[in-house]
């Protein structure tokens, strides 16, 4: 209906006005969160004089709470994998707590602490709880470092990541269906085709960070999981950079800023529907 005012066509002042349904401005928050492990963590210059023995010193400091180790596969490049002096390959550590939802990985050129799912009732730990974590263990690092004699360390990038686990049944039943939880991914287009009904499916996609300070790199694959064998869709949100400012306080508002990217950028990329009816979303 079109109302005319002073013989010029006008939008009435008074048509209702559409509210969204939560506010923008706020993160969208979970009750039942589909998430399974988030890692934080830095990268940084490699440390020159610091050896295997280290780690063991390092690890006795936090034996009684991180009462487990485990080798692991090192990571990044030829250079920080491999020590040039011996030509083999530097060993990536874990350390684990006694329930083993809580771990910290050590390398001479990085430091994560994961938080992990470890069962059903596992209980979900917050990012702020996490990242709490995160600095006492980083902190507790850097000063036994001090007290064997290693330079501070310059640290090169950071990393936060969530894992996500979406059960068959929850949302989607087959993976045609997968439009149903990622909207964007839409195979039901393709059931009048030759192809039919996949029985894999892998994506990766990567979204840059503003000002160059790092990259969301989205990662969707199927599989099934270990608990129990049961068919899952895979949503893995990893971010990564820094930017040229590399001070203490540019990394914990990177921190920030990579914690904004995964949040919103999981509710751009699942249906509100699932959100609301299965993880349970309040804001």
């Amino acid at each position: 209906m079109i109302y005319f005012f002073g013989g010029r066509e006008k939008k009435p002042p008074f048509l209702p006005m559409t509210k969204p349904k939560y506010n923008p401005k706020d993160q969208p928050k979970y009750e039942n969160p589909p998430v399974v492990e988030v890692a934080i963590g830095v990268t940084f210059e490699k440390l020159p004089n610091f050896k295997l023995p280290h780690t063991g010193l390092f690890w006795g400091k936090i034996k009684s709470e991180f009462p487990h180790c485990e080798h692991a596969s090192p990571m990044g490049s030829k250079e920080e994998v491999f020590d040039s002096k011996i030509s083999l390959p530097i060993p990536r550590i874990w350390l684990i707590n006694e329930t083993r939802d809580k771990l910290i990985q050590l390398q001479d050129t990085r430091f994560y602490f994961n938080w992990r799912k470890t069962g059903e009732k596992s209980e979900y730990q917050s990012y702020d709880e996490i990242k709490k974590t995160f600095l006492v263990h980083w902190t507790n690092f850097n000063k036994f470092l001090g007290k064997i004699g290693q330079d501070p360390v310059n640290i090169t990038n950071c990393e936060l990541s969530y894992i996500n686990h979406i059960p068959k049944d929850q949302g989607w039943s087959k993976l045609s269906e997968i439009n149903k939880v990622f909207p964007n991914i839409d195979w039901s287009k393709t059931q009048n085709g030759f192809l039919k009904n996949p029985n894999a499916i892998s994506s990766l996609t990567v979204f840059p960070f503003p000002d160059g300070k790092g990259t969301l790199t989205v990662k969707i694959d199927s599989g099934t999981r270990n608990l129990d064998s049961l068919p899952i869709i895979s949503l893995e949100m990893a971010t990564k950079g820094l930017g040229e400012d590399k001070s203490d306080d540019a990394v914990w508002k990177w921190f920030e800023l990579a914690h904004d990217w995964i949040v919103r950028g999981f509710a751009d990329l699942t249906d509100l529907k699932v959100q609301e009816k299965i993880w349970k979303r309040y804001k």
